[in-house]
């Protein structure tokens, strides 16, 4: 006869065999779903919303400024121009442009999958990368509510606090993409080194010097670049909930896999963007409305509202911007 341990052994063998046969099972049915025809599904709808914002009314530094609007406050005193004001401010700029510059020269090194952010001196700079922008925010904050503040804060100062923020959360949404598992997808147990660090810096310092060009030539990089990693930004949490909700875990990082996820997780970046925007907008239209009305009960003569005034997120050109910030 078995003595109770050998049964409890047993049982416990036959549980863990059973869970072992279901995460199998459910594993084959996401890989199917994940790997089969209906991924491209995603992907075609990503094509499509693309395609059906480039054939919209407007120019596209017009489409641009109106789809960041939910994001940015848009203010010409705070932007860089390229010909025209950027369709984002300069601290956003530096944001979003260093968080996807980052993101992918990690992704590229393959720093994906791995178990640690860095050493400890590499979490402090990471870690002072991102309080930096916290810092000049509030100094700024308090600059233009004319209450004591430690310095100027200039257009300077907001790209390149907001390129360190860019660094460092690049780097952190890199490694929350972690690895349980295989080894392969990195080559180190680090996302960030000293050398890589050195590289990001180098890479985000010229993005920031073509910004500070301020020549027409480079107004689609960098707007695009800036608007592109606005969008990944929205896009990384549902794309980090996805892989780790997964049964596949971080096998969903492998390029198989991957497709569908992403195109997914861009959807509905792109779908929260343009809510902002059209939440920002529909208020501005509707304080118009307001404004607009009470003109017309005062004046009597609804010629005299100026139909500029209903166009909130028209470009705005070099002579405008430097008539804005030669203000106080």
């Amino acid at each position: 006869p078995m003595n109770p341990q050998d049964i409890l052994a047993r049982a416990q063998r036959d549980l863990d065999a059973r869970r072992a046969a279901l995460q199998a099972a459910r594993t084959a049915t996401a890989t199917r779903y994940w790997t089969g025809p209906r991924r491209w599904i995603w992907v075609l709808l990503v094509v499509l919303a693309g395609g059906a914002f480039l054939v919209l009314p407007g120019s596209l530094p017009d489409k641009l400024r109106w789809l960041m609007g939910g994001m940015c406050g848009l203010r010409p005193s705070h932007s860089y121009t390229a010909g025209q004001v950027l369709p984002l401010e300069s601290r956003m700029v530096g944001m979003y442009g260093g968080f996807l510059i980052t993101t992918v020269t990690l992704v590229l090194r393959r720093r994906i999958g791995v178990r640690r952010l860095g050493s400890r001196p590499i979490r402090v700079v990471l870690a002072l990368f991102f309080a930096s922008m916290i810092a000049d925010g509030i100094n700024s904050t308090l600059m233009e509510f004319q209450q004591p503040h430690l310095y100027t804060t200039t257009n300077l100062h907001r790209l390149i606090t907001g390129l360190l923020w860019g660094i460092a959360t690049g780097s952190v949404i890199v490694w929350l993409l972690r690895s349980r598992g295989p080894a392969d997808l990195a080559t180190d147990d680090r996302v960030q080194s000293g050398g890589l660090v050195l590289l990001c810096l180098s890479l985000n310092g010229l993005f920031a010097a073509l910004v500070l060009q301020e020549q027409p030539i480079f107004y689609y990089p960098i707007a695009l670049l800036s608007v592109g990693g606005g969008i990944a930004a929205m896009a990384s949490l549902p794309f980090i909930l996805m892989v780790q909700a997964s049964t596949l875990g971080p096998h969903l990082l492998h390029a198989r896999l991957v497709v569908a996820p992403a195109a997914l997780a861009l959807l509905i970046g792109v779908t929260l963007v343009l809510g902002f925007a059209a939440l920002r907008w529909s208020q501005e239209m509707a304080g118009m409305a307001v404004l607009v009305s009470g003109l017309i009960s005062a004046t009597g003569d609804p010629g005299a509202v100026s139909h500029a005034h209903l166009r909130p997120h028209t470009a705005v050109t070099r002579k405008d911007h430097a008539d804005v910030t030669s203000t106080p």
